[in-house]
């Protein structure tokens, strides 16, 4: 209400106010506060929104991610997180067709702009639930492997796909939580590494030549975590 009452200076409407100005959106005739010209924050967004998907979207995803975005309860948040140049790009991509409406499509642009949407998108049905650690793992385990010599890739590769990766995406198809799960995973598989490394740049040796002794010699110089 944008009116003051003289008394006790509480907000009022400008009828009450008699207040000479129109606050009615010329769009959707809802009394507010104007953004630009004569509309209101809610239909400046959704102009502004269209404008980066290249018009109003026929794919009913993003049809309704512009509905659940100009319903925020302040959508001048949404014209100010939607000013990035990251959020931009996102925006154009999904509505020019480079990057997908779907979790696939989002994985394909890593990146906080692209889970915030994905959250809101799964929060609104407009994408099915999907657990948020268990693609962060798969990518995380690519990069672990990247770089290491065959004779330490190879084991730790079938460490982390066969013995923990299985395991959470077992968990996450039932349902279960993975974030303490995956936590756990990346510790071990990260003393792997690190001790194969160790094994093969101090012996030249490998898991499958590994001595009771090499594994002593790791425990006992080193910090608890390598148990």
């Amino acid at each position: 209400m944008p009116g003051l009452r003289a008394a006790d200076g509480q907000p009022i409407c400008s009828t009450c106010a008699e207040l000479p100005v129109d606050f009615h959106c010329e769009r959707c005739d809802v009394e507010a506060a104007r953004h630009r010209g004569r509309l209101c924050a809610r239909c400046a967004l959704r102009d502004d929104l269209h404008g980066l998907l290249g018009g109003a979207p026929s794919d009913p995803a993003l049809l309704g991610l512009v509905d659940a975005l100009c319903a925020s309860d302040r959508p001048e948040s949404i014209l100010v997180w939607k000013r990035s140049a990251k959020v931009q790009e996102l925006l154009r991509g999904l509505g020019d067709g480079t990057i997908a409406a779907s979790h696939d499509g989002l994985d394909s642009v890593p990146g906080k702009p692209a889970e915030h949407l994905r959250a809101l998108m799964q929060h609104h049905g407009l994408l099915p639930h999907r657990d948020p650690y268990l693609p962060r793992f798969e990518r995380w385990i690519e990069g672990k492997l990247d770089g290491l010599p065959d004779e330490v890739r190879q084991p730790v590769q079938h460490f982390a796909t066969w013995h923990h990766l299985r395991r959470i995406r077992a968990k996450a198809g039932a349902g279960a939580a993975t974030r303490g799960p995956v936590h756990s995973a990346k510790q071990e598989i990260t003393e792997t590494v690190k001790f194969l490394v160790w094994l093969h740049e101090t012996y030249q040796r490998t898991a499958s030549t590994c001595t009771q002794q090499d594994v002593d010699e790791w425990l006992a110089t080193g910090p608890t975590t390598r148990s």
